[in-house]
């Protein structure tokens, strides 16, 4: 598959999880690969996957440490930290992926049966989903989500998620205007602001920061005077660098 943008890539992750949250149980495990060979393949998930761990890495220990076959005091351990869907979105990502990356036979029920094993999910294969669909599929399906529509980049490699490729196209149209006003406005200039708007939904920061750069250079923004383009770009980079975080809900 293509590498997809940002929104590409939620539309086709919602679609993945709904198949599995409908599927009859028997078919889930081989559904469930597929999503996760899908996250794999993605930088736009990789990368999503790399700030979960990094934020919740005490969770990840304990659960890359967890010893199934004698693991009733684990779990206990483990859930009682489960205090907000956000964490229980952490620890559905990392046991899923940890079962995922296994070299053990998957056999139908591999993966629903974490419904029954952590959650009493009673003697049916329709418990087991129903339990692993509550408290695995849908905290991942939030988590990932919160990412991709409320999350702020901090670190260069961090993407745009949708609330802040708004507030990204609010400063570049607040610029606009501002150029305009000091009697610059060109259509270049106009497509160059749209351009840089345009590319938030595909790049990540660092590489964003490096095309605004580039645009906004004295040379490259000819026609305007070069204090203001060096202007432009310390603004545009302070405030990039600067978007606050959402928290997540």
């Amino acid at each position: 598959m293509r590498t997809l943008n940002l929104d590409e890539f939620s539309q086709q992750f919602s679609r993945l999880i709904n198949r599995i949250e409908v599927a009859n149980p028997e078919d889930t495990t081989t559904l469930v690969d597929h999503l996760f060979f899908f996250i794999h393949e993605q930088s736009i998930s990789k990368r999503i996957i790399e700030r979960i761990e990094f934020e919740f890495k005490p969770l990840k220990l304990l659960i890359d440490n967890i010893h199934f076959e004698t693991e009733y005091k684990q779990i206990k351990e483990i859930k009682s930290q489960l205090k907000s869907d956000e964490i229980q979105g952490a620890f559905s990502l990392f046991l899923l992926n940890r079962l995922f990356n296994s070299n053990e036979k998957k056999y139908n029920t591999y993966y629903i049966e974490l419904g029954h094993r952590w959650y009493d999910g009673g003697g049916d294969y329709y418990d087991w989903q129903n339990k692993f669909n509550l408290y695995f599929l849908s905290p991942l399906f939030n988590i990932v989500e919160w990412y991709c529509y409320e999350s702020h980049p901090k670190e260069g490699g961090d993407y745009f998620s949708l609330d802040s490729r708004n507030e990204v196209r609010e400063k570049l149209n607040q610029i606009l205007l501002e150029v305009q006003k000091q009697g610059f406005a060109s259509q270049i200039i106009f497509e160059e602001i749209e351009e840089l708007s345009d590319t938030l939904i595909f790049l990540n920061k660092r590489s964003w920061l490096q095309l605004m750069q580039a645009k906004l250079t004295p040379n490259a923004a000819s026609l305007v005077p070069p204090e203001i383009a060096n202007d432009l770009r310390n603004t545009l980079s302070e405030f990039v660098n600067n978007l606050p975080n959402s928290p997540f809900t």
